[in-house]
């Protein structure tokens, strides 16, 4: 074996180190990425909560995004 293929196996085995250790994370709930974990209302569409969002008389909605929206709807039915 040549030295670099000493060097392609060890950073081969590094990054599979790291893939495991993130799947392991994600399997066990560590890192939640759904929408729900990031305060996004889930199942409405930002044109949904746009309509929200004029019904309730929120200003600026225009200019907002889909988590400004979220928030904002949220919010203001709270």
């Amino acid at each position: 074996m040549t030295s670099y293929d000493s060097i392609g196996t060890k950073l081969g085995d590094r990054l599979e180190e790291k893939v495991t250790d993130a799947y392991e994370q994600v399997k066990s709930g560590v890192q939640d990425l759904s929408a729900n974990a990031r305060g996004h209302r889930s199942g409405e569409t930002k044109a949904e909560l746009y309509a929200a969002a004029q019904r309730l008389g929120i200003r600026g909605r225009s200019k907002m995004t889909k988590a400004e929206l979220s928030r904002a709807v949220h919010k203001a039915r709270s």
